[in-house]
Parts: structure tokens; sequence; C-alpha cells
């Protein structure tokens, strides 16, 4: 069962019909914990876009930033992300577990933080849902987070589902 406790940005989701949610997920468990949370919230005949983002430069920066990915290296980039995205997908059991919510799968490459925003805007969102991975606050201060950004900056609401107790730190 979820419950929304302080990391959450708002009270948990109840839906009526035809509301559209966007989930931001990376392949984690945080992330598919956030898509089953969207999954169980939606009533029937909801729309749940599903956005996994990957970066397109990740793999070809040099020791002097000056080298570009040819064309045929970001296909292949594109096409291996695909597959790793749709793999996650079917480990979800989407259509089996909710037959009657509607899911859109959008692979983009780009910063999450953007990409998930734009694809809410697109669709005229009424939500946006994202995991936590329960960072700290210095590593969130120093590496970012995808889920303080959204947090902040969308102009939907935005749920922040937890995956579970953190540990403590020593």
């Amino acid at each position: 069962s979820f419950s929304c406790r302080s990391c959450c940005a708002i009270s948990p989701f109840t839906s009526t019909m035809g509301r559209t949610v966007v989930v931001g997920v990376d392949k984690s468990a945080a992330s598919a914990t956030a898509l089953e949370y969207a999954m169980k919230t939606c009533a029937a005949d909801d729309m749940v876009h599903i956005v996994y983002c990957y970066s397109e430069d990740e793999d070809f920066m040099s020791p002097d930033f000056t080298r570009r990915a040819t064309d045929d290296e970001l296909a292949e980039r594109r096409q291996a992300e695909s597959v790793a995205f749709h793999a996650f997908l079917a480990e979800q059991s989407l259509a089996e577990k909710y037959p009657n919510v509607k899911t859109t799968p959008h692979l983009v490459g780009g910063d999450p933080r953007d990409k998930i925003l734009d694809v809410a805007a697109a669709n005229n969102a009424d939500l946006v849902v994202i995991g936590s991975h329960g960072k700290g606050m210095l590593a969130r201060a120093l590496l970012g987070s995808v889920s303080s950004y959204l947090s902040q900056h969308a102009t939907l609401p935005v749920v922040i589902v937890p995956t579970g107790p953190r540990e403590k730190q020593a």
C-alpha cells in the first residue's frame, strides 16, 4: 500500500475518468515503484504517458570534449535504449495488471527534467509521477534531483513516490 509522506508534493491522486498522467522512469526500482503507483491510482480509460530519457552524448565524450557522436552512433544508442526501455516495460506487465488503463511509451534523448515537462505540456497532463531514489541532501545538492526539479518547476501537481524507508548512513 502506498502512503503519502512529507516527500510527496501533493496528496495522493484520486482519478476521475479521462485523466492524463505522465510518469518518468529510468529502469530503476524507484521508477518501477512510481509507475506502479500511477497505474494503481488511475481509473479505467485514463491515459498514462511513460517517459524514459537517455543521454545522447554520454558515451561519446573524449578527454577534450570535442568529439561528437556520429549519426550511426546515435542511432545505435537509441536502438539499444529502446530495447532496454521496452524490456523494462515488459517486466512491469502493465497490460495484464491494468487492462483498462491506456499507456503510451515515450523514449526521448535529453535531460529528463525538461523532457518530462515537455511530454506533460504536449499531452495536457493532469499529474506527473516520479520516483525518489532517496539521495541524501548532499548528493541531491551535488548531483541534482529530477524529482526536486519537477516539484519546483512544474505547473501541474507532482507526486514523488518514495521507494521505502531510507537507510541510515554511517
